[in-house]
Parts: C-alpha cells; sequence; structure tokens
C-alpha cells in the first residue's frame, strides 16, 4: 500500500486499567503538550475518556501520511508507560497509511494490546489487517 496525498484519520480505543484513571489523566495530558509543541502539522489531536473513566479514546487528524509518520517519531519514547495505564482495544485508520506506519501500528498494538474487539462500522473499499491481534481498519477510500 503506498500513501496517498489524502488526509489520515486515527483512532484508537483503549481500556483504562483499574486504579489508573489519574496517573492516565497526567500521562494523556503530558503526551497532549508534547504533540502540540512538536508537530505543527498535525490538523487535530484529542483524548476522550467516557463517563466512567475506563475507555478512552484518541482521534488525531493528518493532512498526509507523512504527518502521522512523524507523529510516530515523536510519540514513540513517550509510549511506553502508558502499557502500565491501559489496553488498546482497537485502532481505525481512515486513509491510506504507508506501509513503514503500519508497521508503526503492529509495533503500538504489540506494546500496548489488550482486548481484541473488532468495532462495527461501514467503509468502502476497506482492507482489515491484524496489528498484534487487534483489528485494524484500513479504509483505502475515504468516506466522504
Amino acid at each position: 500500500m503506498t500513501a496517498d496525498a489524502g488526509p489520515i484519520v486515527y483512532v484508537d480505543r483503549s481500556t483504562v486499567r483499574p486504579g489508573k484513571h489519574a496517573e492516565l489523566q497526567r500521562a494523556i495530558g503530558a503526551l497532549a503538550a508534547l504533540v502540540e509543541s512538536n508537530e505543527p502539522q498535525i490538523l487535530a489531536y484529542t483524548a476522550f475518556l467516557d463517563a466512567d473513566g475506563a475507555t478512552l479514546t484518541v482521534i488525531h487528524v493528518h493532512a498526509d501520511a507523512a504527518s502521522l509518520e512523524r507523529h510516530f517519531d515523536v510519540v514513540a519514547s513517550a509510549l511506553p508507560p502508558f502499557a502500565e495505564l491501559l489496553e488498546v482495544r482497537s485502532m481505525d485508520i481512515y486513509g491510506q497509511p504507508t506501509e513503514a506506519t503500519l508497521a508503526r501500528l503492529h509495533e503500538k498494538g504489540a506494546m500496548l494490546g489488550g482486548l481484541r474487539e473488532i468495532l462495527g462500522r461501514s467503509f468502502h473499499n476497506v482492507e482489515l489487517e491484524t496489528v498484534a491481534g487487534t483489528a485494524v481498519f484500513v479504509a483505502t477510500d475515504p468516506v466522504r
């Protein structure tokens, strides 16, 4: 798969480990600050905790695949401590990531892997890849 000049939207959902809610809030705040100060190209980076603090959803929007690759470069050293705080359940990518980006998702899935849930979505021209046992949807034609 090759990169397209189009945008990329990344969504992951994770289960917060019991007793780690406050620590996760601090860690995600520090990660967001790292992204904000080092990734001027990113269009959006947001994290949401559900009402009971059990699920974290992270969404970022990139103008192109190069921006997503840069994101992984920036956050790589900050991700390992998250293994103690959460278990990733799913990763969705809308757009066309590069093979290098998919490899980075394999790394992230192996490091933060947890419950393997396939989330129902409507896609056009979708390929399904498994990243460390976690379902990753790769939409080859972004939904318009």
